[in-house]
C-alpha cells in the first residue's frame, strides 16, 4: 500500500488503515478504497476523523452496505460513493489517495462520469451561489479567493 507509506501518518493509524483495508478487498463487490479528506492532504489535526470512500457495484443489497460501514469506527469514517453527494463524490478524485483498486479501467470510467457529471452541474452551483451571496455581500470565502 505505498499511497499510506508517502503520507505522514502515525504507525499504528496506518496499521488500522491497512486491516480495514484487507477486510474491503475480501468483498467481490469493492471495486476500490480511497483515502480522501484531512488525512489525504496532509492537514491531519488532533480532531480530524480518516475519511474512506468505498467504490462498490451500483447495486449492492442494504447488508453490503451494512457490512461496509460496519466497519468504521469513532476515528474513521467510511462512506459508499454511490451515497455521497455529486461535489463530495468529485473531492474524492481530486484529492483522494488510491488504496486499493481491483480494475483500472473500471476506476477510471467511474472518474470519468464523475468529472463529467460534476462539470456539467458547475454552473448551477455557481448560479445559486451568486444569487444567495451577491457580490457586494460580505461573503468571507470570495474576498480570500480575490486577494
Amino acid at each position: 500500500m505505498e499511497e499510506l507509506s508517502s503520507l505522514n501518518i502515525d504507525n499504528k493509524t496506518k496499521n488500522d488503515i491497512t486491516n480495514i483495508v484487507e477486510e474491503l478487498r475480501q468483498y467481490p463487490y469493492v471495486h476500490a478504497v480511497i483515502l480522501f479528506g484531512s488525512y489525504a492532504k496532509g492537514r491531519i489535526k488532533p480532531i480530524s476523523d480518516i475519511d474512506i470512500c468505498v467504490i462498490t457495484d451500483k447495486d449492492i443489497t442494504f447488508e453490503q452496505k451494512v457490512a461496509i460501514v460496519g466497519l468504521a469506527s469513532d476515528k474513521l469514517d467510511i462512506s459508499i460513493f454511490g451515497e455521497l453527494p455529486l461535489p463530495i463524490q468529485f473531492r474524492v478524485f481530486r484529492e483522494g489517495k488510491i488504496l486499493f483498486n481491483r480494475d483500472w479501467l473500471t476506476l477510471h470510467r467511474i472518474r470519468i462520469e464523475t468529472v463529467r457529471e460534476y462539470l456539467d452541474f458547475l454552473p448551477i452551483i455557481e448560479r445559486y451561489i451568486n444569487r444567495e451571496f451577491p457580490k457586494n455581500h460580505h461573503d468571507p470565502i470570495r474576498q480570500s479567493k480575490d486577494h
